[in-house]
């Protein structure tokens, strides 16, 4: 009888154990917001144009304005001529310093290590320079930006496949001269050209910024509040949707403050030192933290980020969210906006009328 009386008393503190059993799952999703610029020049900036010297071996390459055309400074209205800013690039041509053949020899060996035979293979490398470099103006005549990105002096090398005699190697070299070169030509000026976009666009433009991101969400069917977390990420899920670069409507905006007010309950549900709370309380500030992040709200996401660390479980997410919410804060400031998502309002710009 104390036997049977045992085992019940064991199979009850097991059961209770399972029930309060806390897993935390990832619930992944896309947010896309408009990147504030890191050095705003003020809201009369709205347009930008591009001109260019490039090389006649470049423009063969690309058309006659194809390296200008693939430039973009996202958020800002392209003109032609006189703009809010202005980005001049100058590329020169691209010349092949050195051609070599490299033999690469193996050594087949049988089991005892004794050289049975050798393989040759030859390949060419190739050794070549460029000259770039760009420049911002500011239609006030301030200069923003004077930047070589490649000297002559720089040099660059290509390596070709491996073939199977040094003549193939030298063959495929001379019959294919020309698209080799081509290939270079293309890939590097893409990766500046891209390069310009990208600090042009985050220094003063409004790049349209699409994240992969996730909330913690309880999964564990035993446990109380299994069903109130599912039907949280089940409402969160149904609304984070509707937000876009250009728009976060109200409706979306309140459904949020719904869920922050269900997190809110979770550390007084659950106050005590046990893991299981302490990990449900995490999940909670964490997500609050998020939140209050697309709401853009960093000052609300920094004390969330700080009870997460007071709560003394995983506090390094804790560091990081604060990190984030103080340079969401000093963006805003910076940009004396109170939101990352509007419409975009250059569609009807003018440039600015020349001095």
């Amino acid at each position: 009888m104390k036997k049977i009386l045992c085992l019940c008393v064991l199979a009850g503190f097991i059961s209770k154990a399972e029930a309060q059993k806390v897993n935390l799952d990832r619930y992944v999703y896309n947010f896309s917001y408009k990147d504030l610029p890191k050095h705003p020049l003020g809201q009369e900036y709205q347009t930008y144009s591009i001109s260019g010297l490039i090389s006649p071996g470049v423009k063969n390459n690309f058309g006659d304005h194809g390296v200008e055309e693939a430039i973009n400074v996202e958020g800002l209205k392209r003109v032609d001529g006189f703009a809010h800013i202005m980005v001049n690039i100058s590329v020169g041509d691209f010349m092949i310093e050195s051609n070599d053949i490299n033999e690469r020899v193996v050594v087949n060996k049988d089991k005892d290590g004794k050289e049975t035979s050798r393989s040759y293979y030859y390949s060419v490398t190739v050794a070549y320079s460029w000259e770039a470099s760009w420049s911002v103006k500011d239609y006030k005549g301030k200069t923003l930006v004077n930047s070589v990105l490649r000297s002559r002096g720089d040099r660059s090398t290509w390596t070709s496949q491996e073939y199977g005699s040094r003549s193939d190697a030298r063959d495929y070299y001379k019959n294919n001269y020309a698209e080799i070169k081509g290939q270079l030509i293309r890939k590097e000026v893409n990766t500046h050209i891209a390069a310009i976009s990208r600090v042009t666009s985050s220094e003063y433009g409004f790049p349209v910024k699409k994240e992969v991101d996730f909330l913690w969400i309880m999964d564990s069917k035993k446990h109380p509040e299994q069903d109130a977390q599912q039907a949280a990420v089940k409402s969160f899920r149904n609304v984070i949707t509707s937000v876009s670069p250009e728009e976060f409507p109200e409706s979306t905006k309140d459904t949020l403050k719904t869920l922050i007010t269900y997190f809110d309950g979770i550390p007084k549900k659950y106050p005590t030192d046990d893991k299981a709370d302490r990990k449900l309380r995490y999940g909670s500030y964490y997500n609050k933290a998020k939140i209050y992040l697309y709401l853009d709200n960093p000052e609300a996401a920094i004390k969330e980020a700080e009870a997460l660390i007071a709560n003394d479980y995983d506090g390094g997410d804790g560091k990081r969210l604060i990190k984030e919410a103080e340079e969401l804060r000093e963006a805003l400031k910076n940009n004396n906006v109170i939101a990352r998502h509007f419409e975009d309002k250059t569609r009807n710009a003018v440039p600015p009328v020349k001095g």
